[in-house]
């Protein structure tokens, strides 16, 4: 598939929530999520050069590699099919399950390289503040208030240019088309897929993401003045802005 991004390493100021046995800090960018597209890597630097003056600030994930993801979201489902029990309660096992919502492969901005989660328990001030700095820098909460105790009140995404398409068609279509971006999509995505993504990109309001290329995208191709096989046409609008 063709990709228009490619990821690279964090900045190596950054330091992750794990520590070596040293007890010292493992930086981000040695572990192998350290990466993020390259508008995402500038907004987190930005970001910890920010709150670093005021508070610690490690990060516990970035990037997600599909076989983690995939290994993430059987943990999540394992404990949806048990009930959702709660963490310390007998139903609970903190080996096979996962108490917190993780998307399909190809559905996270993580597997976008888009997404970080950060150490709450390190802060050392309020959430809100938090959400102050990152906001401006284009980093976006996905929980509605600034509350320590909500679920994922530690994931921030980068969306860049897939903000427009989240206002569109939704958190999930925005996470598709910027996996897409990078090579990465869900089981079955194809070239054609990959066309809608960038024809979202570009402000064509086309629908959902299906790999189906029906009037509506075939409309915005002949707009673009683009003809050939799916291969070409992708080539051609990955190099567009």
């Amino acid at each position: 598939m063709v990709a228009r991004m490619e990821l690279i390493e964090v900045s190596a100021l950054i330091p992750s929530s794990y520590k070596a046995k040293s007890g010292l800090p493992i930086m981000l960018a040695t572990l192998a999520g350290g990466r993020l597209t390259p508008d995402a890597a500038w907004g987190l630097e930005q970001l910890y050069r920010a709150i670093a003056p005021e508070s610690p600030f490690t990060v516990t994930d970035c990037y997600r590699d599909p076989e983690t993801q995939r290994k993430a979201r059987i943990r999540y489902l394992r404990w949806v099919s048990a009930g959702k029990p709660a963490v310390g309660t007998p139903a609970w096992n903190d080996k096979t399950m996962k108490a917190d919502f993780v998307a399909e492969p190809g559905q996270s901005f993580h597997n976008a390289g888009r997404a970080i989660d950060f150490s709450i328990g390190a802060l050392k001030v309020p959430l809100a503040r938090v959400w102050e700095i990152a906001i401006p820098l284009g980093w976006s909460p996905v929980i509605e208030k600034p509350d320590t105790t909500a679920s994922e009140a530690w994931h921030l995404d980068f969306m860049g240019p897939w903000a427009p398409v989240k206002q569109r068609l939704g958190y999930t279509q925005a996470a598709i088309a910027a996996c897409l971006d990078i090579g990465y999509g869900h089981n079955g995505s194809t070239t054609e897929m990959f066309i809608q993504a960038q024809l979202q990109r570009l402000g064509h309001d086309i629908g959902k993401i299906d790999g189906i290329l029906g009037k509506k995208t075939q409309a915005a191709i002949a707009s673009r003045g683009l003809m050939g096989s799916p291969q070409a046409i992708a080539e051609a609008l990955s190099i567009l802005e």
